[in-house]
C-alpha cells in the first residue's frame, strides 16, 4: 500500500502573490530567497519567505528584466548564479543579481562596488589602495545616515559602529579592509606635519583622497559636528570595547587619532594592498 505526504502551504509577504515571484533559491544556510518582479526580494524559510529578511529592493544590469529571468541557484560560495532568456548568465548577490560579473570588470579598472551597486573610485597612497569616497553600503545592522536623513549619506556615506564598518569594506570583495593604526599613520606620514596632511587629504586636497567632514554620532543621540569633523576608523583595537578612531580636525586644519567606543558612529574609507 504506497504512503502519502501531506501538503502544507507557505506564506508570503503582505501584498506579494506567487504570480508575482520571478525566482527562488536556497542558500547554503538554507535560507529560502524569493525574488518579485517589482524588483524586491525577501528571505525566509520554506514555509515563510519573509521570516529572516523583509523584501528590500534588488538591482539588475542595465538591459535585464525580472521577466527575462529564466533560473536562480546559489553555488557553494553563495554567489548567485541567474539565467535570462537571452542566454547570457550572472554571477551575483541576492540585492545585486550582477555583482560578482560586474566585479570581475572593475578589477581592471579604477573601481571598486559594494554587493547594492554603489561604486567607489580607487587612489593609490601610502603602498595601499583606498577607497576615494566613504563607504554607502548598508550593513544588516550598525549603519545609519547621519541624523537619518538619507541625503547625508549621499554626501557623507553612512555612518558606522566598527563592527559594521570592517563588514562594510569586506564587502567589496577578497583583500578589502579597514585600514589599520599602521596603515593610517604610514599615509598621514607622506607629508611632514599632521597640519600639511590634513590640507592635503581634505576634499579638495592635492592628493586626492578627498576626506569629507561627516561628522559621528552616539547611540540614541543627534549627530554632531558635521561640516566640522570628520571621523575615519581604523581596524585596529585597543582593547576589547574600543578602537581607533582619525579625526579630521576642520577648525585646527590638524589631523588627530584617538581611541572610541566602538558603538560609536563614524565614517569608513578601505584599503586593499
Amino acid at each position: 500500500m504506497g504512503s502519502s505526504q501531506s501538503l502544507s502551504n507557505f506564506s508570503l509577504p503582505p501584498g506579494k502573490s506567487t504570480s508575482d515571484i520571478v525566482g527562488i533559491a536556497i542558500n547554503s544556510d538554507d535560507k529560502v530567497f524569493a525574488w518579485y518582479s517589482d524588483y524586491t526580494v525577501s528571505a525566509g524559510t520554506s514555509r515563510d519567505l519573509n521570516s529572516v529578511l523583509e523584501t528590500t529592493r534588488y538591482s539588475l544590469p542595465a538591459g535585464k528584466l525580472p521577466s527575462n529571468i529564466i533560473e536562480m541557484e546559489f553555488d557553494l560560495n553563495n554567489h548567485l548564479i541567474t539565467w535570462f532568456l537571452d542566454g547570457t548568465v550572472l554571477s551575483g548577490a541576492y540585492q545585486n543579481l550582477g555583482y560578482y560579473t560586474q566585479l570581475a570588470a572593475l578589477e581592471t579598472s579604477n573601481q571598486v562596488a559594494d554587493p547594492a551597486g554603489n561604486r567607489y573610485d580607487k587612489i593609490r597612497l601610502a603602498n595601499l589602495t583606498w577607497t576615494k569616497q566613504n563607504m554607502n553600503y548598508t550593513t544588516p545592522s550598525g549603519s545609519w545616515c547621519y541624523d537619518d536623513n538619507p541625503a547625508n549619506c549621499q554626501v557623507y556615506g553612512r555612518l558606522y559602529t566598527w563592527d559594521a564598518a570592517r563588514l562594510a569594506c569586506e564587502s567589496l570583495g577578497e583583500g578589502w579592509r579597514l585600514p589599520t593604526h599602521n596603515d593610517w599613520h604610514a599615509l598621514l606620514e607622506v607629508w611632514s606635519t599632521r597640519h600639511l596632511a590634513y590640507k592635503a587629504l581634505i576634499l579638495g586636497g592635492s592628493s586626492g583622497f578627498d576626506a569629507r567632514l561627516g561628522g559621528l554620532q552616539f547611540p540614541n543621540q543627534a549627530g554632531r559636528e558635521m561640516g566640522l569633523y570628520g571621523h575615519y576608523w581604523s581596524g585596529t583595537e585597543n582593547n576589547v570595547g574600543d578602537a581607533w578612531l582619525y579625526v579630521f580636525d576642520g577648525p585646527r586644519e590638524v589631523i588627530a587619532s584617538s581611541n572610541f567606543f566602538k558603538y560609536t558612529r563614524g565614517a569608513c574609507r578601505c584599503v586593499h594592498e
